[in-house]
């Protein structure tokens, strides 16, 4: 393909259209993922929760991904079993546990 491509008043006129339309589409999706990074934010502060997390939660959902995400979990916790590391993995669900139900733990105490 030669770089001094010669385009008829059709082409000019649809890669014209084109490139508008996609700064408006691209200006949009800005806009809204803006948005939705301060929903997030002060949501995640209203719960007490790492916004990455909450961010997290959409994108499996968004992307289905939560089967896998768990099997990659349950891959995750076996390897740490087998490592002996149980102890840890127990503490930190039950670090997760409790702050579901509300409690913060800080410095090791409830």
């Amino acid at each position: 393909m030669s770089d001094n491509k010669i385009f008829s008043s059709e082409q000019k006129a649809k890669l014209t259209q084109l490139i508008n339309e996609g700064i408006a589409v691209m200006s949009e999706v800005e806009t809204l993922h803006s948005g939705l990074k301060d929903t997030v934010k002060a949501i995640a502060e209203e719960l007490e929760i790492k916004p990455s997390i909450l961010s997290k939660a959409m994108r499996l959902a968004y992307k289905s991904e939560f089967t896998q995400e768990q099997k990659d979990h349950e891959l995750l916790e076996n390897i740490l079993t087998t490592v002996g590391r149980t102890l840890w993995l127990i503490g930190i669900q039950l670090l997760i546990l409790l702050k579901k139900i509300g409690m913060n733990i800080r410095y090791g105490y409830v």
